[in-house]
């Protein structure tokens, strides 16, 4: 039986241990600062798969957007690992609160895929642009990934690319929604 870190926090009345109890169990062994990791449900697997198809097909519409020469190497793949993670993250956990939270929760992660995306893929370009040394300093190339995204953005934002999007979010939401309440 092992024992849990010890960790200390300043109130108003002092020092206060928070938890100096025995580990009794894997996940007790595994808390950290009091928190205990989550375990995986139904509704976050079900978030993360959906989430990374809507990445994959979105991904797909928009390489015929972007110019001819392109490379686009990882593209999809790394939209696909992004929608995984949000959906785990983002979307699973805040199931099972109703229908119109659940559609909300779809559209709230899409858009959070997107702005993941973008961010991700802009400072991608950025690196392959400062190989070039075309920057002059590392501030004017911070500054050059969100110019790059927001060109990225209105090269993404045609109706069919926007509607995929829309209906795909909200499709995860009501998908997520009956995986929480039919697998609790």
């Amino acid at each position: 039986m092992g024992t849990q870190v010890v960790f200390g926090a300043v109130s108003a009345v002092g020092l206060r241990w928070i938890s100096a109890r025995p580990a009794h169990s894997l996940a007790d062994s595994l808390a950290i600062a009091g928190n205990q990791i989550p375990m995986p449900t139904a509704a976050r697997l079900v978030a993360a798969v959906a989430l990374a198809l809507l990445a994959f097909v979105v991904s797909g519409q928009i390489m015929p957007l972007m110019p001819d020469d392109t490379d686009f190497g990882y593209f999809t793949f790394v939209n696909m690992g992004l929608g995984l993670v949000i959906g785990w993250k983002s979307i699973g956990p805040r199931a099972g609160r109703g229908w119109a939270a659940g559609i909300t929760n779809g559209i709230t992660g899409t858009a959070v895929l997107v702005l993941w995306g973008l961010f991700i893929q802009g400072a991608v370009e950025m690196f392959r642009l400062a190989k070039r040394s075309i920057y002059d300093g590392p501030f004017e190339a911070l500054a050059a990934i969100f110019t790059i995204a927001l060109e990225y953005f209105f090269i993404m934002a045609v109706p069919s690319v926007l509607l995929t999007l829309a209906v795909g979010g909200t499709l995860i939401g009501m998908a997520v929604e009956i995986a929480s309440k039919r697998w609790k």
